[in-house]
């Protein structure tokens, strides 16, 4: 009777530990989820790069917007609005119009997904400054 006593006992306290192992995998993993910003401030009297850039939609945005967002899965016509395979600048225009395209890809920076191969610094500068500048279809 004793030996099914402890026996119970060490089973019980296993879970109590493997319980609490779990929790701590848990919190550790969800503490560890965070979302950087990052924000570049150009120091007093430089001159903003999107001032002085000429971007052309046709010849600059639109290979960007081709080779990272219109791919299998995601902005292709089968996956996320808008659709950049077809009619590029068309169908990004409701995205720009409703401040999805400034918030995901200028400010957030979360397009495209994780997952996905990123924005390279001065693709996302290309298209910084072709949306600033009044993101216009030339």
């Amino acid at each position: 009777m004793r030996t099914i006593s402890t026996k119970r006992q060490s089973i019980d306290r296993l879970k109590r530990v493997t319980l609490a192992i779990l929790i701590l995998y848990i919190l550790a993993l969800l503490s560890s989820c965070e979302y950087n910003t990052v924000e570049v401030e150009l120091p007093e009297g430089s001159i903003n790069p999107c001032d002085t850039a000429t971007v052309s939609f046709s010849t600059d945005v639109t290979a960007i917007l081709t080779s990272k967002c219109a791919t299998t899965g995601c902005h292709d016509g089968t996956g996320d609005d808008p659709n950049l395979s077809s009619n590029l600048y068309t169908n990004l225009e409701s995205s720009i119009g409703d401040g999805k395209f400034k918030t995901k890809v200028i400010d957030q920076r979360t397009m495209p997904p994780a997952g996905s191969t990123p924005l390279s610094n001065s693709e996302y500068m290309i298209l910084k400054c072709w949306f600033e500048n009044g993101h216009s279809n030339n």
